[in-house]
């Protein structure tokens, strides 16, 4: 393998630190055709086939980022094999959230193929035989204004995001932009953009035992954190708290012996359950305890900048992950965010959803909401309405099985988001791995039925596999003492954890960081600010935000928010750009009236969505 000196990677302008690569194919003018990675700085050449990665993946039992073991997927890139083929292997072997990009220089044939459950969201623009495809929304939208191509944000989105808590059932946060599904990858050749869907394929196998499935689904989780206790990176830190997912991650480390490997790091404040938990799993089992999590945002100088840096970092896709002013450290963050694909998520609210009521997928949904009670125009909820049912639909084609089908929206959709997204920011800036996810786990849940997922039986016994006695010791509420799961396993009991002896910490690698512009300067008038009230009513503000179930600073600020909120409103400028709203609900948000959890949310989600669409 060679690095591609002779033709150095292609840096567009507007280039900037951590973009994502680009594929840019045109074959606008007869007979020509030119394919070209951009903003691929660690891409590699093998004969006629230059290849960049992005995000982290576990391929062959080893960690492949851009940084780290690119050399290991030369036997596949430099085969005699099609680059068809080639994306059809990775798609079927590769874990975690990751794409892979290939480009033919003898020919322009270029594949961009993501992990199987599509984490690695792929993102692409088509027009007149051009071809855009990235990872990344923000690195391609800069690429397109490099190349004099104006998009425009999808209201429907961000709508979206701030009313689910998650996007992911429109496309893109641009209305010209467009995703593939889960279980997809492209394939561009003689001009010809296809869109190659391996669902059918890589989900066959039924005949698989409940205990086979579960024996694959182990092994892909320990080689999983073998790959990481393996990799060359200065630090590996594995979060622990008082859930289950992490312990799950924590029985695989143990089980396969690399713990010693690990660092360990709670995020929990002291005397919270988390901390206690974590502190009590401390000391039983010798962990070596970090002072932080390897990889955490940029500092945020107000409120303003931490609601919306990584928002407007992200091209209008996050709202938590990194801000821009991150540099790069070699740190691997594991988390166990893909545990809820062994319980259940959705599948509960959709199980007698009809599939011929149109409104019927929103009520599963949004179960607590309706186009009366929130900041969103009529047309806004209906156009919403209409993109959930389509997706549902679309899953309901898909998926035999009732009782399995929302949580199979959850995978194709919620999830791509939520865990998959945030993972590929963080692999631009370190690298983030989930050792939990599998594909084979995604076929164990689509073959178990509701109940034993509902009871999370299957994270009890791929738990229990690993370590019999960590499912024993307490969690942060009671996981397994339900009469329910009572009927499907035996579980003799809670046992609970050593107390009272402090850890010792190593102090975790410290990001350095840049002085970057987060937010856009338009918004500077309309900067909210962090308060710092006095001791009483900061007494005063910690009890309203107990109660009501928010954030302090939510609570704190609630005055203010309405200030910027009223301010914003008076700016022509501002307000012609904002989009279409309720206006009469908008308004009574800015009214002196009893607080409640969902006007304190919605405030803080309309400034939100003025500042993204006004600038």
């Amino acid at each position: 393998m060679q690095n591609n000196s002779s033709a150095q990677p292609v840096r567009q302008s507007g280039h900037e630190k951590n973009d994502a690569p680009v594929i840019r194919y045109d074959s606008s003018r007869e007979g020509e055709e030119k394919a070209i990675i951009l903003n691929a700085d660690s891409s590699h050449s093998v004969g006629n086939r230059r290849y960049a990665i992005d995000g982290a993946a576990i391929f062959d039992g080893r960690v492949v980022t851009a940084r780290e073991n690119l050399d290991s997927l030369v036997p596949l890139i430099a085969g005699g094999d099609t680059l068809r083929s080639i994306g059809t292997s990775w798609i079927s072997r590769t874990r975690n959230p990751n794409a892979l990009f290939v480009v033919d220089t003898s020919n322009h044939e270029s594949v961009v193929a993501p992990d199987p459950l599509g984490g690695a969201m792929i993102y692409y623009f088509n027009r007149d035989r051009q071809y855009y495809v990235s990872t990344d929304v923000a690195s391609l939208c800069r690429v397109l204004e490099a190349d004099g191509i104006k998009t425009t944000k999808s209201y429907d989105f961000q709508v979206e995001r701030l009313l689910i808590g998650n996007s992911g059932i429109s496309d893109s946060s641009y209305n010209e932009i467009k995703t593939l599904d889960s279980f997809e990858f492209i394939h561009i050749k003689s001009g010809n953009f296809s869109i190659v869907n391996l669902r059918e394929e890589l989900l066959q196998g039924d005949s698989d035992s409940y205990y086979e499935l579960l024996r694959k689904t182990r092994q892909d989780i320990l080689e999983n954190v073998s790959a990481v206790a393996g990799s060359r990176s200065q630090m590996k830190i594995a979060h622990i708290t008082g859930g289950f997912d992490s312990r799950l991650v924590l029985a695989a480390i143990t089980h396969a012996g690399v713990k010693d490997k690990f660092r360990f790091f709670c995020s929990g404040p002291e005397k919270t359950r988390d901390r206690i938990i974590a502190d009590g799993l401390t000391e039983q089992y010798a962990l070596k305890r970090t002072t932080g999590p390897g990889l955490a945002p940029g500092p945020a100088h107000s409120i303003t900048e931490r609601l919306l840096g990584p928002l407007f970092h992200s091209g209008g896709i996050l709202t938590t992950g990194p801000n821009g002013r991150e540099e790069n450290v070699d740190v691997i963050a594991v988390g166990g965010g893909y545990g809820e694909l062994y319980r259940t998520v959705f599948a509960d609210r959709f199980t007698k959803t009809d599939k011929n009521d149109p409104e019927a997928a929103i009520r599963a949904m949004l179960p607590w909401s309706n186009k009366d009670s929130t900041y969103v125009s009529e047309g806004s909820w209906a156009s919403l309405t209409k993109s959930i049912n389509a997706k549902w639909q679309s899953i309901v084609e898909q998926y035999e099985s009732q009782d399995f089908r929302g949580d199979a929206l959850w995978i194709h959709r919620r999830a791509r988001v939520h865990f998959g997204q945030g993972s590929m920011a963080w692999s631009r800036v370190g690298t983030r791995i989930d050792p939990v996810y599998s594909l084979h786990g995604f076929r164990l849940a689509m073959s178990t039925p509701l109940l034993l997922r509902s009871a999370n039986a299957l994270g009890y016994d791929l738990m229990q596999s690993f370590d019999p006695d960590l499912v024993k010791f307490e969690f942060d509420k009671p996981r397994f003492e339900s009469d329910d799961f009572q009927k499907l396993r035996r579980f003799d009991g809670v046992r609970s954890l050593p107390q009272g002896r402090s850890a010792a910490y190593e102090a975790a690698p410290s990001a350095p960081h840049n002085t970057n512009r987060v937010v856009p300067s338009a918004l500077d008038p309309f900067i909210l600010t962090d308060k710092n009230p006095s001791a009483s009513d900061r007494a005063t503000f910690v009890e309203q935000a107990n109660r009501l179930g928010v954030n302090f600073w939510q609570a704190a600020s609630y005055a203010d928010a309405q200030s910027v909120l009223a301010r914003m409103l008076g700016d022509k400028k501002i307000r012609s750009a904002a989009p279409e709203l309720n206006w009469t609900y908008v308004n009574d948000l800015l009214k002196d009236k009893p607080l409640s959890r969902g006007r304190i949310r919605d405030i803080y989600s309309v400034v939100a969505l003025i500042s993204w669409h006004a600038v």
